[in-house]
């Protein structure tokens, strides 16, 4: 049940987020959704130190991990280091290596969709 309830309430700001910014930017799709889950991906790591501020239920480790990968890899980032949350390196190395991963990929991507020379 509590996987439901953060998936919820991750997915729900981030459609609605993409939505708005799809409505009024011209740029590509890609981009806007970049945007949008990076805002998300901050807000969601806020969220869950504050929960882990009160000892109530916290953001499963799938889910943090999980904006990271689709795009929130500089919101996970920056969350990180604004919030202090997730950065002892014993325990959470994977999380570490999950960012970089998923930054390099969507680096390449951009890279080749929209910066590549002669397109």
């Amino acid at each position: 049940m509590p996987y439901l309830v953060f998936a919820i309430t991750a997915i729900l700001p981030l459609a609605v987020l993409f939505a708005l910014l799809n409505a009024r930017l011209n740029w590509p799709e890609y981009l806007i959704w970049l945007v949008a889950v990076n805002i998300t991906t901050f807000g969601v790591y806020g969220l869950d130190k504050v929960l882990s501020q009160i000892r109530w239920l916290r953001v499963p480790n799938v889910l943090l991990l999980g904006l990271a990968v689709i795009g929130g890899f500089l919101g996970a980032t920056l969350a990180r280091l604004v919030f202090r949350h997730k950065t002892d390196a014993r325990r959470y190395t994977s999380y570490s290596q999950v960012i970089a991963a998923s930054a390099l990929v969507h680096i390449a991507i951009i890279w080749y969709f929209f910066l590549r020379a002669g397109r």
